[in-house]
């Protein structure tokens, strides 16, 4: 979200190079220190709380179109508009960033449940063993390709005429 400011590119420029010692992993660790609170200060006071700003903007939008009708200048609720519907755009995404963080953080929280599902699901399509013509119970997965394929066999070639009429 931070991103979509070019005032964000701004001030981390700034505040890494407003500590230029050298570039040992201490300094480095220093400029990291210094660009979070910078960035933290920055959210604070100048990026500002989406939802307090969208709530100023909105009742802005109230005071503005009253005046409006009054008036019949529109262009002041034109601009809050515009200003109301960034504010919206910058909110889903910052909820599109805290559900993916929360899902990264605390996982899916169903993840058992369906894993528990697919198994089961597993064990019930899996062929364990088949009956040959002989009636022998065949568990091999070769021995199992050979009663099937020997099975089609039989199965197409007498009961069948071939559809290509090539037998």
């Amino acid at each position: 979200m931070w991103l979509s400011d070019e005032r964000c590119a701004e001030l981390v420029e700034a505040s890494w190079s407003s500590y230029s010692v050298g570039f040992r992993d201490s300094d480095i660790l220093k400029r990291v220190e210094i660009c979070g609170r910078d960035l933290a200060w920055w959210n604070h006071n100048i990026f500002g709380n989406v939802r307090k700003e969208l709530m100023k903007k909105k009742a802005l939008l109230v005071e503005a179109e009253s005046a409006a009708i009054v008036s019949g200048q529109n262009g002041q609720v034109r601009e809050l508009k515009e200003e109301i519907n960034i504010l919206l755009d910058r909110e889903a995404r910052m909820w599109s960033q805290r559900s993916r963080t929360l899902w990264l953080k605390n996982g899916d929280n169903n993840t058992k449940f369906f894993h528990c599902r697919a198994t089961k699901r597993h064990r019930k399509n899996k062929i364990r063993g088949i009956m040959d013509e002989n009636n022998t119970w065949r568990v091999e997965s070769e021995e199992i390709n050979l009663v099937l394929v020997n099975y089609y066999r039989k199965l197409f070639s007498t009961s069948r005429p071939d559809p290509n009429g090539l037998n």
